[in-house]
């Protein structure tokens, strides 16, 4: 919970949002509940500023302060790698 600081579009039936709760999660516009994200990654130390994505099955990054969060898409399980300046 909390307010929404970015949204990503990463193709046609995906998108992403991160803010304040610490959190990326994916939403599926095709599903019958769009009130419920389809998959929450909760790993981050702090609020989600920004995310990025270059589209169907590719990565997403995620910015949370002066670090970045690799969120590598097989299928829909992600897995996480963190690289800080």
């Amino acid at each position: 919970e909390g307010p929404v600081r970015c949204v990503k579009i990463c193709d046609r039936s995906l998108i992403a949002s991160g803010g304040t709760d610490k959190e990326v999660k994916l939403w599926d516009v095709r599903a019958d509940d769009q009130m419920e994200p389809v998959l929450q990654l909760r790993k981050h130390s702090k609020r989600v500023e920004q995310i990025f994505s270059q589209g169907l099955g590719s990565s997403l990054i995620a910015t949370v302060g002066p670090s970045a969060k690799v969120w590598a898409r097989f299928s829909m399980m992600m897995i996480a790698c963190t690289h800080s300046w």
